[in-house]
């Protein structure tokens, strides 16, 4: 019997619409299309952000470093790249949904250390979720961590 229902965060319950904002740095910068979104999420220096290695404040300078930015464009690279992102409320209403018929609602992101605060304060959808698993780490420590926050099984 199903008892527990786990989101993916990006990608899933916030997407991006019409990357806009990414495209407009990719052709100041005079990058491929998509090449953005390589750099800030498929780099080493994102996976070490993502594992609490780098401050997310380092990991930006990072990205503006390999980029050629100051650190005076940061700013406006962030909200640009994240602009056009959306949360799915649709994906929310059913999540309600689901939490009122009885399942535990959890997510999984391998986002860096302020998906809590995204989740809070940008999102405003923290509580709506009974579990959140927001670091990289082995296999078994999520499925370990997973089934303690959300009561499954005891070890």
């Amino acid at each position: 019997m199903i008892k527990t229902i786990i989101f993916d965060f990006g990608g899933v319950l916030v997407r991006t619409g019409d990357p806009a904002g990414r495209r407009e740095w990719e052709q100041r910068l005079n990058l491929a299309a998509g090449e953005l979104e390589r750099v800030v999420h498929g780099s080493e220096l994102w996976a070490n952000a993502q594992r609490g290695l780098v401050s997310v404040d380092g990991y930006w300078q990072g990205v503006a470093d390999y980029l050629g930015l100051s650190a005076r464009d940061i700013p406006a690279l962030r909200n640009d790249y994240f602009r056009d992102d959306f949360l799915d409320r649709d994906l929310m209403a059913l999540i309600a949904s689901l939490r009122a018929q009885g399942y535990k609602v959890g997510l999984l992101s391998n986002d860096a250390a302020t998906l809590e605060a995204k989740l809070r304060d940008a999102l405003a959808i923290y509580d709506q979720l009974q579990a959140h698993n927001g670091s990289v780490c082995r296999r078994f420590t999520i499925f370990r961590a997973w089934t303690y926050e959300l009561h499954l099984l005891r070890f």
